[in-house]
């Protein structure tokens, strides 16, 4: 599912920025400047208004393993799957993704 979400990625003792573009409830693809080696284990925190449209800003913490990172002229394309999410944040990613899905599919 095409998405423009922002993100905080834990990177090497650091907090990156990245923008998420693509998520499913197993994995994401994001973009950033750092070259992420293929196996890594990190701690993401997407940045997602809440379903009710009320504006407000939800914390979405994931481990996610980085499963291939291709360069571009934006930067580093790094998909990831998710390994860990909590039911809650699980749920709320859920009805974003089924929200996003074009109909009849």
């Amino acid at each position: 599912m095409r998405v423009n979400w922002q993100a905080a990625l834990q990177f090497e003792g650091r907090e990156l920025s990245v923008r998420v573009w693509d998520i499913s409830i197993d994995g994401l693809s994001f973009v950033t400047d750092a070259a992420i080696a293929l196996g890594s284990k990190l701690v993401m925190t997407l940045l997602i208004r809440a379903p009710d449209e009320s504006g407000q800003r939800l914390a979405v913490p994931l481990s996610i393993q980085v499963c291939n990172n291709i360069l571009t002229r934006e930067g580093f394309r790094t998909g990831a799957y998710i390994e860990a999410i909590d039911p809650e944040h699980k749920q709320l990613l859920t009805t974003w993704i089924e929200r996003l899905q074009p109909q009849g599919e």
